[in-house]
Parts: structure tokens; C-alpha cells; sequence
């Protein structure tokens, strides 16, 4: 059964990765892991699509468009950055104080801050932006530089003064400037296989296992630890509650990540040498994808490709060896 749907126009695309799904070479899980940001074809609602140079272009200006009406409405100020400087705020806008009060106990009692901060933050900035600005003093905000750097509409829009924009200095995210691919005549043979990788004469064990398996486990290693994150983070928002089946859920959460660890150790003795390396390597590319997915930047998608790529280097080096364990290492692994 096939995991997704393929727009047909995509099996004829001059692209060595659709050659190569076409021949078989690679299977469509791996195709998942190859798109790019700035492919001409995306996942939409469960089918790899086809977007074409007028799709894209209509996509292209409904996201300037929408830029524009939200720099307007909120100055492009961060609604999180309002929380953040809360007493520079507040002493422009006291009256806001009773709904910071009010976010400020709903993100205590979460048990994911970033999560609550994110879904209640823009309350606070709309508080802010419906107040009156006659006769507030704003120095305390506009003498942060970095408020002046991030937000160059921000003080216009506190004060109510007419923001101009200047559409072409507007960021479009790559995924609206995508890399065209010509398209093969219909019935054309495209099916070129990728050319099968060299063997080398076995010496010793293989340190690998199948590609694919490897970065499935290393994902899976990676979402247990966040999960051991979140476990560890509602325990300590919730010290009155019943923590017994938190702790118990934690226990377990670690036990499994071990024995994912220990798994990959088995057929990569890096994985053993580098424990709590990896092990933290891992979570950076997590939350840096969980940053990407907040702030919707494509700096942070690659900084996480290039700690997937670091980690990928680690694993392949030749360490000589395993390494001398550190206590910490010793520890988590007795779990």
C-alpha cells in the first residue's frame, strides 16, 4: 500500500530523485526525507502536489499580501517579546497589567511553558495595542536596540502613525520561491536508476545498519528524550499534584530511549563512545525544528540539518575505538 498519493505531472519531473522513485532505487519513505523547501512539489492534505510556476506565484502574493495586513495590525512585534519585557511594557501601559497577571498564571500552571506562551502570548499584544497611546512615555521600550532591530514598524504602529510597506523587503520563505524542474513529455521512459554504490571487501563487522533504519531510530531516540523533557518539566509545575504516575511514565520513557540507544550502540559502537553527546545532539535538532515551526524561519531548518549532518559525521567517524565513559554516561545507561 502506498504511503501517498503522487500528483502523475511529478513522475515525469527531470529529477534524480523521481527517476530514481520511478525505477524503484529508492522507496517513497526515503523520497519523504529528500523534498526540500524549495521543491515544486509539497505534501498537501496526505498528496505529494505538483505547484506550478502560477500556483506559486498566487501563493507568492497571497503571502505578501498577508504580510503586509499583519504588519499593519500588530507592527510585526512579537507578541512573545511582549512577555518577555513585560516591565518595559507595563510601564508604558499600565492598565495591561491585569491581563499579564492573568497569562502570567495561566503559563505557570502549564506543564509546557513554550506551548502556553505561544497560544496566550498574542492576547497580551493585542491588550497593548487596543490602549490609547496619547501622552505614554515609550522610552523604556525604544531604548531596547533590540526592539528597534526587530520590529522596525513597532513604534509607528504603539504610536497609531500610518505604517508605508515596502514590499520588497519583505522575506519570502523559500517554499514561495521554489526551484523549477522541467517536465518530461507524457509516455517518456523516466526511469533511470541511481547507479548501485560501490562494495568494498567486508574486513570486519559492519558499524551500520541500513541507512533508513538508522535515521528512523535516531528520531525515535530523539522523541523519547523530548518526552523525558516534557515528563521532567509538568513534575516540576506540579509539585502539590500526584506525581506517581508521572514518575512512572518517566521511568519508562527513559528505559525505552536506553534500550533505543543501546540498540544503535550494537551496530555502531560510536553511539556508545558518544552517549550523552548523542543523546543531546538529538534534542537540539528537536527543539530547533520546534523553533522553525514557531517562528517559521528557514534559518533554524538548517541549523538543524547541520546538526543532523554533525551527527551523521560522529557516527561515521573512526574513533579508534570506544571511548573512556564519563559518570554521566555511566549512569543514564544503568537506567
Amino acid at each position: 500500500m502506498a504511503l501517498f498519493e503522487i500528483d502523475p505531472i511529478i513522475r515525469r519531473l527531470d529529477d534524480d530523485r523521481i527517476r530514481a522513485l520511478n525505477a524503484g532505487s529508492i522507496t517513497e519513505a526515503d523520497l519523504m526525507r529528500l523534498v526540500r523547501q524549495d521543491d515544486p512539489f509539497a505534501f498537501v492534505n496526505g498528496v505529494l502536489h505538483y505547484i506550478s510556476p502560477e500556483e506559486e506565484k498566487q501563493q507568492r502574493e497571497g503571502f505578501v499580501k498577508s504580510r503586509i495586513v499583519q504588519i499593519k495590525q500588530t507592527g510585526d512585534i512579537d507578541a512573545n517579546y511582549l512577555y518577555e519585557h513585560q516591565d518595559e511594557f507595563l510601564s508604558a501601559y499600565p492598565e495591561a497589567s491585569g491581563v499579564y497577571e492573568e497569562i502570567r498564571a495561566i503559563i505557570e500552571k502549564d506543564s509546557c511553558t513554550g506551548c502556553a506562551m505561544r497560544a496566550h502570548s498574542r492576547r497580551m499584544l493585542d491588550a497593548v495595542l487596543a490602549l490609547d497611546p496619547s501622552g505614554r512615555d515609550l522610552s523604556a521600550i525604544t531604548a531596547d536596540v533590540v526592539f528597534n532591530q526587530r520590529f522596525p514598524h513597532g513604534l509607528a504602529r504603539l504610536r497609531r502613525e500610518t505604517i508605508t510597506v515596502d514590499e520588497s523587503k519583505i522575506q519570502i520563505p523559500p517554499f514561495f520561491a521554489r526551484k523549477r524542474v522541467p517536465i518530461l513529455p507524457e509516455g517518456s521512459e523516466n526511469k533511470t536508476p541511481l547507479p548501485p554504490p560501490a562494495v568494498e571487501a567486508p574486513t570486519e563487522p559492519r558499524k551500520h545498519t541500513d541507512r533508513k533504519d538508522v535515521v528512523e531510530l535516531l528520531l525515535a531516540i530523539a522523541n523519547a528524550a523530548h518526552a523525558e523533557y516534557h515528563l521532567v518539566e509538568s513534575m516540576s509545575y506540579n509539585q502539590e499534584k500526584n506525581l506517581a504516575p508521572l514518575t512512572a511514565a518517566l521511568g519508562d520513557a527513559r528505559r525505552l530511549r536506553v534500550d533505543l540507544m543501546q540498540k544503535l550502540a550494537d551496530s555502531n559502537p560510536n553511539a556508545r563512545s558518544l552517549w550523552c553527546t548523542l543523546k543531546h545532539l538529538l534534542l537540539l535538532q528537536f527543539h530547533l525544528m520546534e523553533l522553525h515551526e514557531r517562528a517559521f524561519d528557514g534559518k533554524y531548518l538548517e541549523l538543524s540539518r547541520r546538526v543532523s549532518l554533525l551527527v551523521d559525521d560522529l557516527l561515521s567517524a573512526d574513533l579508534g575505538g570506544d571511548f573512556r565513559d564519563c559518570p554521566r554516561c555511566e549512569d543514564d545507561r544503568a537506567q
